[in-house]
């Protein structure tokens, strides 16, 4: 046995095999110094690079590489050998699995006695090839043989020393095949105006006067043009075939039948409508169907809109809306609260001390106020909003002598009220109707929260349906609060009541569609719920209606 250092190699009896071991473990992986052979282990002697099975090693590293190697185990080199059903051959770890006797050879694991006596050529029964056979013969059970080759050939040579046939006298054979003037046959040949016939013999086709059918000599005396053609008595004759079908060709340059009117004959042979089939009917040409009837779209002078068909006469793109037929501008004012419509109009106008930035938005002019809290110009009626610079009435309208706005505690709010009385009756008492951004943010307060009184929902705080409820009004749209009575409600400013419930209220922003006019009607009423309660939440609604809902009021506003 060997002992593998980095640098020397031992070799070890096997009773100092455990010395080895431990004076290897004391070692590391290094090898003695020089001219150190102290242990019994270490002699002089160059590192060896690869270790047999069963060999001293180190790490894996030091033994050599078998396919059944398993690395090294204990400081031994170990290889698991597979002999399984062999009786010969690689043993997978370097070494083999026996050796066979004789002349035997080994064929996948198996001993193989090669056979090659009395056969001069083919294989010897152990993958091996005893012999082969010289070009031009053939290997046949073990006998080279010369097979005749006579394929497309009448005469000449087969190859093997025989004949393919002989021409007549005085012709000659080329390339197999005898060189006559006209037609030759098995050797012969044919007079001129024969041919030779499927069984091999001269033969004089007969066809006078013929277009089709056999000439007696095994083939045709010509196959008719037309796909519906048949042969009779060597005449094509064609037969016309319309059995599947309604029009078109009959397949003899006739027709199978013509299509009526609106219809046209399809590729199947089928009539089928030109221009679609409705209910039953074709329609012509322009129609659709709608409702199982074939509609003429009615378009004429028109741009846009219905067609009276289910469909549209055009379309006025982005930006542009259809009014009786033609494309007009659409206001395009989601969004903004103020500045160009985009038609030539406004999307609102903004409070004073405020102006209309390039968003759309009203924004507060920082540079002045139109009014200080508890400043001896604040009506006692009314609320500073500072932040705007602006006076808001504390309560929702009422109604006062000559139709005027009254903002007082315990009133009835002047509902049922359009737009136009709303402004007329803010207009009486020397104010105005609110912006729909004034609105909004005396609603939301100076810290922006959702509703009046603060970010989370109190069902009983302001007079919406839960609220209403709770009073034992549940015929929801006849629901009215007494103006300041929902105490709960009291926001976002400090004095300011109502904001969200109880009357919806109108604001002095409207925009056009068309030639409609619409204007913003905010914070929520009796018939609303939690989230038509919030600051941010409205409606629009057509600013000519003088039929308004009881649940309509408003409330105004002023510049000082």
């Amino acid at each position: 046995m060997r002992c593998r250092t980095d640098h020397r190699i031992v070799w070890i009896r096997p009773a100092t095999r455990v010395l080895c071991l431990a004076a290897l473990i004391w070692l590391g992986s290094r090898c003695a110094p020089d001219g150190d052979i102290s242990h019994p282990c270490l002699e002089p002697d160059a590192c060896m690079d690869e270790a047999e099975p069963g060999g001293f090693c180190v790490s894996s590293a030091n033994c050599k590489e078998y396919p059944g190697s398993t690395g090294c185990v204990d400081g031994y080199c170990q290889c698991l050998p597979d002999c399984e059903g062999k009786e010969c051959g690689d043993n997978l770890c370097g070494d083999t699995c026996g050796i066979c006797p004789g002349e035997q050879v080994c064929v996948e694991g198996t001993c193989c006695t090669p056979d090659c006596e009395d056969i001069e050529c083919g294989w010897d029964g152990c993958g091996s090839l005893c012999a082969a056979c010289e070009d031009g013969l053939t290997c046949v059970e073990g006998t080279c043989i010369c097979v005749a080759n006579c394929v497309d050939k009448e005469c000449g040579s087969n190859g093997c020393g025989g004949s393919c046939g002989a021409c007549d006298d005085g012709i000659d054979c080329v390339e197999g095949l005898c060189d006559c003037p006209y037609e030759s046959c098995v050797g012969h040949c044919c007079p001129i105006g024969e041919l030779c016939s499927t069984d091999k013999a001269c033969c004089a086709p007969v066809c006078g006067g013929k277009e089709c059918g056999p000439d007696g000599c095994g083939f045709t005396c010509g196959t008719c043009a037309l796909e519906n053609d048949v042969c009779d008595h060597g005449k094509c004759v064609c037969m016309p075939d319309c059995s599947v079908v309604q029009c078109g060709s009959d397949g003899c340059e006739g027709s199978c039948g013509t299509c009526a009117s609106l219809e046209k004959c399809s590729d199947a042979g089928q009539c089928i409508c030109t221009y679609g089939k409705c209910g039953g009917l074709c329609c012509s040409a322009g129609q659709s169907c709608h409702n199982s009837i074939c509609c003429t779209p009615q378009c004429a002078g028109k741009d846009c809109g219905d067609n009276a068909c289910g469909g549209s006469c055009g379309d006025c793109g982005s930006g542009g809306s259809c009014y009786n037929g033609s494309c007009v501008c659409g206001p395009q004012c989601s969004g903004k609260e103020c500045g160009s419509d985009g038609c030539g109009g406004s999307c609102g106008s903004c409070g004073a001390q405020e102006t209309c930035n390039d968003a759309g938005q009203c924004v507060y002019d920082q540079q002045s106020s139109g009014c200080v809290a508890g400043g001896g110009n604040v009506p006692a009626e009314m609320v500073c909003i500072e932040q705007l610079g602006i006076l808001i009435d504390r309560y929702e309208a009422s109604k006062g002598s000559g139709n005027k706005a009254v903002s007082v505690k315990g009133a009835s709010p002047w509902t049922a009220v359009s737009w136009e009385q709303a402004t007329a009756g803010c207009a009486a008492a020397g104010k105005r109707l609110c912006t729909k951004m004034e609105w909004m943010k005396a609603c939301k307060g100076p810290s922006g929260s959702t509703f009046p009184y603060g970010d989370e929902y109190n069902p009983l705080a302001c007079a919406g349906m839960d609220y209403f409820d709770n009073q034992g009004c549940t015929n929801y749209s006849w629901c009215t609060e007494k103006t300041g009575a929902a105490t709960g409600c009291e926001g976002g400013y400090t004095g300011l009541f109502d904001m969200s419930g109880n009357k919806q209220e109108w604001t002095s922003f409207c925009v056009e569609s068309g030639v409609v006019e619409y204007c913003s009607s905010m914070g929520g009423n009796a018939t609303s719920v939690k989230g038509g309660l919030t600051c941010q939440s409205g409606e629009e609604k057509k600013k000519q209606d003088t039929e308004t809902s009881l649940q309509q009021g408003f409330r105004c506003c002023k510049t000082p």
